[in-house]
């Protein structure tokens, strides 16, 4: 198999196309990234992925119980005001 022919399996999937109208754009950069977001992991093996995920889980309920609060305040505000 040369060079070619595996970029062309790698890079191109054949679709069914469905939609007969002339203004719909097919956007096929899912299953690549995916393949080397997999290969990426498998790579860094279960420890690294554990403690990459401790402080993005930090941050993320950081980010979710400061937009409740926000939410909660300009809620109350709303009621006052009406």
């Amino acid at each position: 198999m040369g060079l070619i022919d595996k970029l062309r399996g790698e890079l191109i999937d054949i679709i069914e196309w469905l939609d007969d109208s002339r203004d719909t754009m097919v956007y096929r950069f899912g299953d690549f990234s995916s393949s080397w977001l997999n290969r990426g992991l498998t790579a860094a093996g279960a420890g690294v992925i554990a403690i990459a995920a401790l402080p993005l889980s930090a941050a993320w309920l950081v980010l979710a119980v400061a937009l409740g609060v926000g939410f909660r305040r300009r809620a109350t505000l709303a009621k006052e005001i009406a």
